[in-house]
């Protein structure tokens, strides 16, 4: 075997963008009381039957330790703080989603008035997650709007019509993109848009995909010209 022939194999083997991590989605659902309400099950707006969610409940905390939608449990954590956490009567006409599939998650939230942070972190390290964010589902909500910041933007929902017992997307829940750091955390910042309160019920985490770092390119430029000169001296 020639020496190029080696180069060549080598840099198809190497693994120049990381390893790519198996999709894992964590459910998480706020509250005010770990005592108040049921935790959810099973589906939101993804997930499946039998998914299992974490329950974090006040409005803020250190870093509360996930387990993903399987039950199990890993690095991952998630820390947030609130002007306060919430939930209300848990009767008809209080709510939208009383008696629906979902009433747990949209009974519970934590609330923002200024600006305020959700960070996870244990996450794949340079990598997108995509975040799907519950929010305003209750009968006090009517008119609430919030914008969710990520490194990669800015998300706003519209005014909450706080009777809907489905999900809208731009209206009870937004789809936000993220990126982890070197360390594999994300933040997302809420603040209110309208209304003076940002409510945020809960949370679907799912990824990962990496994000090629530089030195990711300049292998692939080394591994096309060895290939090429493979090529050329085979000729």
């Amino acid at each position: 075997m020639k020496k190029t022939d080696l180069l060549v194999i080598v840099f198809l083997n190497a693994p120049a963008f990381g390893a790519w991590a198996q999709p894992t989605l964590w459910d998480v659902q706020f509250s005010y009381s770990y005592d108040y309400q049921p935790t959810q099950t099973g589906a939101a707006v993804i997930g499946n039957s039998g998914d299992q969610w974490n329950l974090c409940a006040s409005a803020g905390s250190g870093a509360q330790t996930l387990f993903d939608s399987t039950g199990a449990s890993g690095s991952v954590s998630i820390s947030w703080n609130a002007n306060g956490a919430y939930a209300p009567l848990n009767a008809p006409g209080y709510y939208g989603f009383y008696g629906t599939a979902d009433s747990s998650l949209m009974d519970g939230y934590i609330l923002a008035t200024g600006s305020d942070t959700i960070t996870v972190s244990g996450l794949a390290d340079f990598s997108n997650y995509t975040i799907d964010l519950y929010t305003q589902g209750d009968f006090t909500s009517s008119g609430r709007a919030l914008s969710v910041t990520t490194d990669l933007g800015t998300y706003t929902s519209s005014p909450t019509v706080p009777t809907a017992s489905t999900f809208v997307e731009g209206q009870n829940y937004l789809v936000v993109s993220a990126e982890t750091d070197a360390s594999g955390t994300l933040n997302l910042t809420y603040a209110p848009t309208a209304g003076g309160e940002a409510d945020v019920n809960g949370l679907q985490i799912t990824g990962a995909s990496p994000v090629p770092e530089p030195s990711s390119f300049a292998l692939v430029g080394l591994g096309g010209f060895l290939a090429w000169l493979n090529l050329k001296r085979r000729k």
